[in-house]
């Protein structure tokens, strides 16, 4: 299996994925991969993701495909069900900070609390390595992931970067 290290489950998450367990979302058939955005698996989630983006914001999905793509791999956590994958995000590294990225749940695997599981370890991933806040830019359409967001802890704050100009995007921030 591609990847950097496999594991059934990361220790500092545990309060999440236990419950996750008792309501049968997250079974011993469930694998969560610290990999790259390399990944096989990760590719396929991400061509996904860029066709629900295409039908959701078919104006203007151009303008923020540069900001998707990165010149090399960067850190990615995917769920896998059985072997196949199911979830992901990435996080780019950004000084003392991370830039949550990418983040797709498969919509037969929606509502389950698969997004929160990745976030959860992308945060504690980053929190390793010693960065101090992350930062991430969603679709001001997209309800869902911001709650999700702000259930967590993100706050809304001035778009940044490429996204200062692009009206459709919700920016925020979390410390870590």
């Amino acid at each position: 299996m591609e990847g950097i290290v496999a594991s059934p489950v990361l220790s500092q998450n545990q309060r999440v994925l236990n419950y996750l367990a008792k309501t049968n979302n997250i079974t011993s058939k469930m694998k969560i991969l610290k990999t790259t955005t390399a990944d096989s698996n990760f590719l396929q989630l991400e061509k996904l993701l860029d066709a629900e983006l295409r039908s959701e914001y078919p104006d203007t999905i151009d303008e923020y495909q540069p900001y998707n793509k990165f010149k090399a791999p960067i850190k990615s956590i995917i769920i896998l069900k059985e072997n196949q994958a199911i979830a992901c995000g990435a996080m780019k590294e950004l000084g003392d900070h991370v830039e949550i990225k990418r983040m797709f749940v498969h919509p037969d695997h929606r509502r389950q609390g698969h997004s929160r599981t990745i976030l959860l370890e992308l945060e504690q991933w980053a929190k390793s390595l010693e960065y101090q806040y992350a930062i991430l830019e969603t679709g001001k359409k997209l309800f869902k992931p911001i709650s999700l967001y702000q259930s967590t802890g993100y706050q809304i704050i001035p778009n940044y970067g490429p996204y200062i100009n692009l009206k459709d995007s919700v920016c925020m921030k979390k410390k870590l």
